[in-house]
C-alpha cells in the first residue's frame, strides 16, 4: 500500500526501454526494485491509500506507521555523511552537473540549461528587449503559451508576431523606425501630434490611444474585483489625497476669486508638474496660486479669455494641441499643452513663452489682441520660423483683420463675441500657417474655412454677420 500515486504508476509500468529508464525520475531505485516486482507480480498487489485520513482502518494504520518509519530514517540519514550513488542495477553512466546528479528527465534538464544560457546572453546582448521578460518571467512565458495556442486555433499568425514584438519592445514605432535619423522630430508621434517621442513608453499614455487605454484599465479592474479579495475597496491615491487637500485649502480663502471648475483644473496642472517629486509641501500649491493671481492682476491684457465653445471648434477642426498665449487661470482644458509669457507659470505646467519655446512639430493656436497690435509683427515672425521646420507644424492665429500677413486666411469674423470679457471687439480673422509636412501628415479639407465659420457663428447666438 502506498499514498503516492506517482510511485504506484512508476512501479506498475513493467519492462521499459533504456531511453525511458534513463529519463525516469528516481531511476536508480526504480531499476533496483523493478526486476523483483516483475518476477513476483502475480503475488504482489499495490493499493493506493489516502494519506492523513486517521487510523480507523487497518490500511490507514499501516500507512501511518509507514510514514513514521520513513521520517525516522529521514532524520537518521540527514545526520550521516553523503552516501555513494546507488549503481547496482543502474545504467553504466552517471550524469552530473555542477556537483549534482541528474536523476530526472535528461532532455528536460538540458532544455532548462539551454534556456537559462539563452536568457543570460539575451540579458547581456539586448538588455532593452529583455526588460519585460526579466521583470515578469513567469507571466510572459504563461502568456506566450496562451497567445500561441489562440493564434494557432484561429490561424492568426500576425497575433503571435505582434506578441513577440510587443514583449521585446520592438513594435514599429516612429522612434524605432527613425532612430538613426538626426532630426529629432522624425521620431515624434503621428497619432497625437503632441511632439512626444513615439516609443513604447509613450504608447501607454498617448492621448490618441485614450479609448484603448481606458478599455484596458476597465478590464484589469474587472478581473481584480472578480478574483482578488478586497479589490473593490478603493484606496485613495497620493494624487487624489494631495489634490483634495489643495482644493480645500484654496477653497477656504479664495472661494469668491476662482470658480470650482477652474480650481480643479489648477490642482491637476500643479500635480502633473510636480508629481515626480518625492515630497510636495502642502502649502506649495496655495503659495503658487496666490502668485499667479497677483501676476494676472498686474497685467490686465492677460485677462482676454476666448470662449470655450469657440476653442473646442478650432481644436476639433484643426487638430490643435497647444494654446500659445494663456495663464494658469485662463488656459483652456481643450488643449494638451499651453504657453505663458511668465516663466513662473511653469509651476502649473506651462511649456514656456511662445517666443522662446520651440513649438515646431506641434499644432498651435494663438491670438493677437485688438488693443495690442504692436506684438503682431513678433508673433508673425515667430510663426514663420515654426513652419520653416522640417517636421509637421501648423499655427492657427486669431488676429485683427487689419494686420498684414502672408498666411492662409480661413475666415473673416465680424461682430462675433469671441471673448468672454470683451463684448465689443470685431473684425477678426482666422489665419492658418502650415508647412507641407503638416499637410501630408494631416490633410486639410478645402471646405474647412467655410465649415469652421458656420460653426463659429452658430455657436455665438448674438453674432451679427461674418465673411468667409
Amino acid at each position: 500500500m502506498s499514498d503516492s500515486k506517482a510511485a504506484i504508476g512508476a512501479l506498475l509500468k513493467g519492462v521499459v526501454s533504456e531511453r525511458k529508464r534513463v529519463r525516469a525520475a528516481g531511476r536508480a531505485w526504480l531499476n533496483f526494485g523493478r526486476p523483483a516486482l516483475i518476477e513476483k507480480r502475480d503475488h504482489i498487489f499495490i493499493e493506493h491509500v489516502r494519506s492523513h485520513q486517521g487510523v480507523d482502518s487497518p490500511e490507514q494504520v499501516g500507512n501511518d506507521r509507514a510514514d513514521v518509519i520513513a521520517k525516522a530514517f529521514l532524520n537518521k540519514g540527514s545526520k550521516l555523511p553523503p552516501a555513494l550513488y546507488l549503481t547496482h542495477s543502474e545504467e553504466t553512466f552517471i550524469l552530473c552537473h555542477k556537483g549534482n546528479y541528474i536523476q530526472g528527465d535528461i532532455r528536460n534538464f538540458m532544455k532548462s540549461i539551454a534556456k537559462q544560457k539563452m536568457i543570460e546572453r539575451w540579458k547581456i546582448k539586448a538588455p532593452r528587449q529583455s526588460e519585460f521578460f526579466l521583470a515578469f518571467p513567469h507571466q510572459v512565458q504563461s502568456q506566450a503559451q496562451d497567445v500561441w495556442r489562440r493564434a494557432a486555433e484561429k490561424g492568426e499568425g500576425n497575433a503571435w508576431l505582434y506578441f513577440i514584438f510587443g514583449t521585446c519592445q520592438m513594435l514599429p514605432t516612429q522612434h524605432r523606425i527613425n532612430k538613426h535619423i538626426k532630426d529629432p522630430h522624425a521620431r515624434s508621434c503621428l497619432l497625437c501630434l503632441g511632439g512626444a517621442i513615439d516609443n513604447m513608453a509613450h504608447l501607454w499614455v498617448c492621448p490618441a490611444m485614450a479609448g484603448a487605454q481606458s478599455e484596458l484599465q476597465m478590464k484589469v479592474d474587472s478581473i481584480l474585483q472578480q478574483y482578488f479579495p478586497f479589490a473593490s475597496y478603493k484606496l485613495e491615491s497620493r494624487q487624489s489625497r494631495l489634490r483634495r487637500q489643495w482644493y480645500i485649502h484654496a477653497k477656504k480663502d479664495l472661494a469668491r476669486s476662482i470658480p470650482d471648475n477652474r480650481l480643479v483644473i489648477l490642482t491637476q496642472d500643479f500635480w502633473n508638474k510636480n508629481k515626480h517629486k518625492e515630497f510636495i509641501p502642502l502649502n506649495s500649491f496655495y503659495h503658487e496660486l496666490l502668485l499667479a493671481i497677483e501676476r494676472e492682476r498686474n497685467h490686465p491684457n492677460l485677462r482676454w479669455s476666448v470662449r470655450s465653445s469657440f476653442l473646442s471648434i478650432l481644436v476639433e477642426e484643426f487638430h490643435l494641441n497647444v494654446e500659445g498665449f494663456a495663464t494658469p487661470l485662463s488656459h483652456s482644458n481643450e488643449f494638451q499643452y499651453w504657453c505663458s509669457e511668465s516663466a513662473a507659470d511653469q509651476e502649473f505646467g506651462a511649456l514656456g513663452s511662445f517666443f522662446s519655446y520651440d513649438l515646431s512639430g506641434k499644432n498651435t493656436f494663438g491670438f493677437i489682441q485688438e488693443d495690442d497690435p504692436a506684438s503682431a509683427g513678433a508673433v508673425i515672425t515667430r510663426t514663420e520660423k515654426f513652419i520653416e521646420a522640417s517636421c509637421s507644424s501648423r499655427v492657427l492665429l486669431l488676429l485683427p483683420s487689419t494686420i498684414h500677413h502672408k498666411f492662409i486666411t480661413i475666415a473673416h469674423l465680424s461682430g462675433c463675441p469671441l471673448f468672454l470679457n470683451h463684448q465689443d471687439v470685431s473684425n477678426f480673422s482666422l489665419v492658418l500657417a502650415v508647412n507641407k509636412e503638416s499637410i501630408l501628415t494631416d490633410p486639410i479639407n478645402c471646405r474647412l474655412g467655410s465649415r469652421t465659420a458656420e460653426r463659429v457663428v452658430s455657436s455665438c447666438s448674438d453674432s451679427r454677420n461674418y465673411r468667409r
